[in-house]
């Protein structure tokens, strides 16, 4: 089978319109709001981290370790099983605190701004291969699929209209106001496609290419050596460091923590979540082996990865080709769209406010909008130039394990945050820093360097990854008993102990009217700046400017915070 360029290019932008359509026809008002605010809609945007690694990536990880390809979707399930220990007080903390991204957190816990820079720029700088990954998976599977090769043009395509819709739903100029909800109902919409999709496709595997669940049982008889690479899956070593990756991806990568927290509808979400989002992450392995017999029996000789996609060329169904394709280009559009949407934020906090910020007679919001749009687009073409730097020489499942491991650096940090207040910012950026020095010395610049003899087995990922994180927590905890802790630390350790977060009452207003609230922020902003901010946020909330009850101004107070942490931190009067 062969198809135009000019098909899929149809095919890619019918199927990205109809996601600006479900984000537009949202932030209309036409879908009630009950199904919007719905938990399901929210475990559904939350399977945006079941992206390219678990659509593609996970049949070649079927094929080298066994069962180990289920180490991410358990990781990220215990994460959520276990939400009352982690995800759960967290986001009782960055919804109090208006902490938006984990350089937020990081910054605040540890009472530095060079804590939050860090974070950030270890992030961008782990996650660019990862959106890498997502463009090289859509250009690969089209370049399969197409008489004439033009992996370059598909891929610089794909950008030009993911950053169109990226600029269009994430960074308008009330971005920082309220939720996204055109966005939360599209990245839902798009998890239920992939997932569709990748059950039509196993199903297909199982009654199409072997006639059932007999027919398959019988094949596998004749390749015992697949029954034995399932049973000899290496548990100690990379299975376990595989899960933990995971299971600190789902707080430390950009995308989870925004979709945990900045979109959560309250706890009853997360709780629902807590058992919902393992069941997706089932759901969406069950396919993974039958979809790797099928293309194994086909005799196909493409990389084992875009079995999906290839199955259906194999067997000569045409249709469930498309849909394959459909679904991987799904599970990549949503990722790219969030993580550049997180990424651009906490970039703009962290890197970009504390060296210019606006005028006060400029218009805050078109300047924070314009900035973001900026930082979005070049987000998503650094993606691309690693993508193209990298070429074909890197596989995908190795771009997608590096990528990963970088978060696992923040594990040490995270746990100290609800667990051992004496953990201090000395401790927390050495060991950062000596973790992140491993893991580019070790892992990312061999693997993007010249040599294609280097590869995750000859340079031995897991180890690395566990020594990084060992030396990395040794240095804290050893840095941290051994220097001093400043009283702010200890106070903000103190606030995000669990014990005390179980037990937190709001602290009380200072400002007794809305005009104390124009005095309080005249300093840094300017007086008109000032104004005009409050007097936004009293009409965003239709309350009087005489109305001074302490109900009402703890709501602006709120409003306030949300609009302007990035600009005065995370909190207000």
């Amino acid at each position: 089978m062969s198809l135009d360029l000019s098909t899929l290019f149809v095919l890619g932008s019918t199927y990205l319109l109809l996601l600006f359509g479900v984000a537009y026809i949202t932030d209309r008002g036409w879908i009630p709001a009950s199904i919007v605010k719905s938990p399901v809609v929210y475990v559904l945007a939350l399977g945006v981290f079941a992206s390219v690694w678990a659509y593609y990536t996970s049949i070649g990880n079927a094929l080298e370790t066994g069962y180990g390809f289920l180490a991410n979707s358990i990781g990220v399930s215990l994460a959520f099983l276990f939400s009352p220990l982690l995800l759960k007080p967290l986001l009782e903390l960055s919804r109090t605190y208006q902490l938006s991204s984990l350089a937020d957190l990081m910054a605040f816990r540890y009472q530095s701004p060079w804590a939050g820079t860090m974070t950030t720029i270890v992030i961008l700088v782990g996650v660019t291969p990862l959106l890498a990954l997502q463009i090289r998976a859509v250009a690969d599977t089209a370049n399969l699929l197409t008489a004439k090769p033009s992996e370059a043009l598909v891929a610089a395509g794909f950008c030009v209209l993911i950053t169109l819709f990226a600029i269009l739903f994430g960074t308008s100029r009330r971005a920082g106001r309220t939720r996204h909800d055109g966005l939360v109902m599209a990245i839902a919409f798009e998890s239920l496609a992939k997932l569709v999709a990748y059950l039509a496709v196993g199903t297909f595997a199982v009654y199409g290419a072997f006639g059932g669940f007999e027919g398959m049982e019988q094949w596998l008889q004749s390749r015992p050596d697949l029954i034995s690479g399932l049973k000899e899956t290496r548990y100690f070593s990379s299975f376990h460091v595989s899960a933990l990756l995971f299971f600190t991806a789902a707080v430390a990568m950009p995308h989870m923590f925004y979709m945990t927290f900045n979109e959560n509808n309250g706890q009853a979400s997360l709780a629902f979540a807590s058992w919902a989002l393992p069941l997706y992450f089932l759901m969406i392995s069950l396919p993974v082996l039958p979809i790797l017999w099928a293309g194994l029996q086909s005799g196909s000789d493409v990389q084992v990865e875009y079995f999906p996609v290839m199955i259906g060329v194999a067997y000569n169904y045409p249709m469930l080709t498309l849909v394959g394709y459909l679904g991987g280009l799904s599970a990549a559009s949503g990722l790219i769209i969030v993580i550049t949407l997180a990424l651009s934020n906490m970039c703009l906090n962290h890197l970009i406010l504390p060296v210019t910020q606006p005028s006060a007679k400029q218009d805050i919001y078109r300047w924070l909008a314009w900035h973001r749009r900026v930082l979005t687009t070049a987000l998503i073409w650094a993606g691309f130039l690693v993508h193209y730097l990298s070429e074909n020489t890197t596989s995908v499942q190795a771009i997608g394990i590096v990528a990963f491991s970088a978060g696992l650096q923040f594990l040490p940090g995270l746990v100290a945050i609800l667990y051992w207040p004496q953990g201090n910012k000395k401790g927390f950026m050495t060991g950062l820093l000596s973790g992140v020095a491993i893991w580019l010395g070790f892992l990312l610049i061999p693997l993007f360097g010249n040599d294609p003899e280097v590869t995750l087995t000859t340079i031995n990922w897991s180890g690395i990854a566990a020594l990084s994180l060992m030396v990395n927590a040794a240095l804290f905890i050893g840095i941290s008993l051994s220097s001093t802790t400043t009283d702010k630390e200890r106070n903000s350790a103190d606030i995000c102990a669990l014990d005390t977060i179980r037990r937190r009452i709001r602290s009380g207003l200072v400002a007794k009217s809305p005009e104390e609230f124009v005095r309080s922020l005249s300093k840094p902003l300017g007086e008109e700046a000032a104004s005009r901010e409050v007097n936004q946020a009293l009409k965003d909330l239709k309350i009087r400017h005489d109305d001074n009850r302490p109900s009402s101004l703890r709501l602006l107070r709120g409003r306030l915070e949300a609009n302007l942490s990035g600009l005065l931190g995370p909190s207000i009067a």
